[in-house]
């Protein structure tokens, strides 16, 4: 099984895991920030293109539905603010760190080769 990096923390005996990984949606530009509770994706924000926002989710643990709301705030080069609740509950209030970060960079590399490819041609 594929190990994910987040903010874990526990909720009702089982771990909730906050990840957060950028999407090819918009060039590599929007992270989708994922919360999975005892191994399950309960909740996908989707990489949409806003700085701030909030996401909510139904889903089944045990024998009940539960609710689930994610709110996070601007991100600031590798990581994001956010915070988690269940069913109105406060879980988490944490940073999440964007596990492939470095694909952000990716304009500038092409823009570098640009211009080496340009300067080795000058020449």
């Amino acid at each position: 099984m594929l190990k994910r990096r987040g903010s874990s923390v526990a909720w009702n005996g089982v771990a909730v895991l906050v990840t957060s990984r950028l999407v090819s949606r918009y060039f590599w530009m929007t992270a989708s920030i994922d919360v999975w509770v005892d191994g399950n994706r309960v909740l996908r924000s989707g990489g949409v293109l806003r700085f701030t926002g909030n996401h909510s989710e139904t889903f089944r643990f045990g024998d009940g539905t539960q609710q689930v709301k994610l709110t996070w705030g601007a991100g600031w080069l590798r990581s994001f603010p956010f915070k988690l609740q269940i069913d109105d509950v406060l879980v988490a209030e944490s940073r999440v760190i964007i596990e492939n970060w470095w694909l952000m960079f990716w304009p500038f590399f092409l823009a570098m080769g640009f211009v080496f490819v340009r300067l080795a041609l000058q020449h």
